[in-house]
């Protein structure tokens, strides 16, 4: 009885087919591109955090309008409306222009990939700017502005806590808030005014550089600007 030789079963097996070099760079290229943006956006956040905790620097606090629940509303249905919208398009699109095929696919991935890509590099440049928004301001003078509210916060994980007080500001267009550390009993009992000193950001917003209550002495100065 005959048993079939080794070199006759090697012969049976399919024969493994090569990578070529150009699928191995694609690869490479893609995975890239897929990890490359997240390292950038966790070492940017990295850098700044350090830079907002470095000694002797601190920060001005935000000085920002109470967002209005029915505009809120519009906006969130606006944006929803739009992505339907956008959705629709790729759609009639898809079907008016694409072709079965390998070529197809391919532009479709590689469309997904940019727009992966350039989603991290925007939330990079949006972080970036906001921190950078927040240096070297140049404060204003002195406002007096009427006290609506004031609300005592914890400290948590993600806050130090301090007094969220809602002031009146009838030349910017009306309720602002703002928080500020080391609030003073004074601070809490939600007194009439409050002088803040108010600075323009460097591209948008209001940021507050100090405060005093009236007939009080000026409260410890919570801004150093960062450099």
């Amino acid at each position: 009885m005959s048993h079939p030789t080794t070199e006759s079963a090697d012969a049976a097996l399919p024969a493994t087919t090569p990578v070529a070099p150009e699928l191995t760079r694609l690869r490479l290229w893609v995975g890239n591109a897929v990890v490359a943006p997240v390292m950038l956006w966790v070492a940017q956040r990295w850098s700044l955090r350090a830079e907002r905790e470095a000694p002797g620097v601190n920060w001005p606090m935000v000085l920002e309008p109470v967002p209005d629940p029915d505009a809120f509303v519009q906006a969130l249905m606006q944006g929803l409306g739009a992505f339907l919208v956008a959705v629709v398009v790729f759609r009639l699109a898809w079907m008016r222009w694409a072709r079965p095929g390998t070529r197809t696919r391919r532009v479709a991935l590689w469309a997904l990939l940019g727009v992966w890509v350039l989603a991290w590099l925007g939330g990079c440049a949006a972080a970036w700017r906001t921190q950078a928004n927040q240096k070297n301001l140049q404060a204003s003078q002195p406002l007096m502005l009427k006290v609506v509210a004031v609300q005592q916060l914890d400290a948590n994980s993600r806050s130090e806590g301090g007094g969220r007080v809602f002031v009146e500001w009838p030349e910017q267009g009306g309720l602002y808030r703002v928080v500020l550390p080391n609030p003073s009993p004074e601070l809490l009992t939600k007194p009439s005014h409050i002088q803040l000193t108010v600075a323009a950001g460097r591209w948008n917003g209001w940021f507050v550089t100090g405060w005093q209550l009236p007939d009080a002495a000026p409260a410890p100065s919570p801004t150093k600007e960062g450099t």
